[in-house]
């Protein structure tokens, strides 16, 4: 019976010793868990921040876009008005050059008969 007795003793300082490595054990892996979890916190945290940022940017972004856009449209509407009105003055000038012209030659033409009847009367006026 003493044998067995210190056969549980020692049994009893043995599980003990087990005991309290495992305790051991059990915090230390506690404690790596916790840094573990702060640390996956932490960069949650940072790529939460980092969502929030690229989505605002992404949202300027689109607005800007769509305002380039909007800008795009309104210029070739304008542009599209202004070719128009540069053929419709393109055509006014056209019609200007040909009445001009045709001023022109009647001028030309007058002018010619004005001198035929100049030449005609300035012989006329060296015969008298």
């Amino acid at each position: 019976m003493e044998q067995e007795r210190e056969e549980n003793t020692a049994r009893i300082g043995t599980l003990r010793h087990e005991l309290e490595l495992l305790t051991q054990d059990n915090r230390t892996l506690e404690e790596t868990v916790e840094e573990d979890r702060k640390r996956l916190e932490e960069e949650r945290a940072g790529l939460e921040d980092k969502a929030t940022f690229l989505h605002f940017t992404q949202e300027l972004l689109n607005q800007q876009l769509q305002e380039k856009d909007e800008e795009v449209s309104r210029l070739r509407g304008e542009a599209d008005k202004l070719r128009e009105e540069v053929a419709s003055l393109n055509a006014q000038l056209e019609e200007e050059r040909e009445g001009a012209q045709e001023i022109l030659g009647i001028y030309v033409k007058e002018n010619e008969e004005a001198l035929e009847e100049f030449e005609k009367l300035k012989v006329e006026f060296i015969l008298l």
